[in-house]
């Protein structure tokens, strides 16, 4: 069994890389070797590879890095670079094959095109990896993540479970904390908890999500 677990999400600025970490800083805490990888990442800043060269002893993969804060298929079109989706998906079962634990992290939401032909949603179809869905508790998500839901169910994605991120600093009402439920009613699947804004208390919620994965 592959002991690996691919990251995906909504929409882009949901959390992912800020869960991601925490998945990762909690395992090696644990004592378990981590292997995380960021595909393709984009933009000037890369403040997703930074915030994962700050987690000590983790290894971290990046196949491409595009300078245009543009979708991946979009940046590549204006950069004049073709993206190799077999090179991804061999280079990532490679590390999956050669790792204790792998964290994917993906770009965007589910449906970001990588190409004119090959989407997100498809690097863990096509490695028939176990998918985390990260979802935001604001207004308009119920929408997102049933379409998220549907998308990925719809093309063979082994969807385990959702997390609600609260990753502004808002507060977080009644009415938000009714969005697990509610999901969960809604989509038949699993949703693990809300984090609220630089809550410490994450870890009780990702523990028995790494454990439900067998990944802790």
């Amino acid at each position: 069994m592959n002991r690996a677990l691919f990251i995906t999400a909504t929409d882009t600025g949901v959390g992912k890389t800020f869960l991601t970490s925490a998945l990762a800083s909690l395992l090696i805490s644990k004592g378990i070797k981590v292997s995380v990888i960021k595909p393709i990442s984009t933009g000037t800043e890369n403040t997703d590879m930074s915030v994962y060269s700050k987690i000590r002893g983790v290894n971290l993969y990046n196949f491409y890095d595009l300078p245009l804060p543009l979708s991946p298929y979009q940046a590549s079109l204006n950069l004049k670079r073709r993206l190799n989706f077999r090179m991804i998906i061999s280079k990532t079962k490679e590390i999956i094959n050669r790792s204790e634990v792998t964290l994917i992290e993906g770009i965007g939401g589910v449906a970001v095109p990588i190409d004119s032909q090959k989407k997100v949603y498809m690097i863990p179809a096509v490695l028939d990896l176990k998918t985390l869905l990260v979802a935001t508790p604001w207004l308009g998500t119920i929408n997102h993540t049933l379409l998220s839901v549907d998308c990925l169910s719809d093309n063979g994605v082994k969807l385990h479970g959702i997390l609600l991120n609260a990753n502004k600093n808002q507060v977080v009402d009644k009415y938000h904390l009714q969005l697990k439920g509610l999901v969960e009613a809604l989509t038949s699947v699993s949703v693990y908890g809300l984090i609220r804004y630089k809550d410490p208390s994450i870890y009780k919620i990702l523990a028995p999500l790494l454990r439900s994965l067998q990944l802790l």
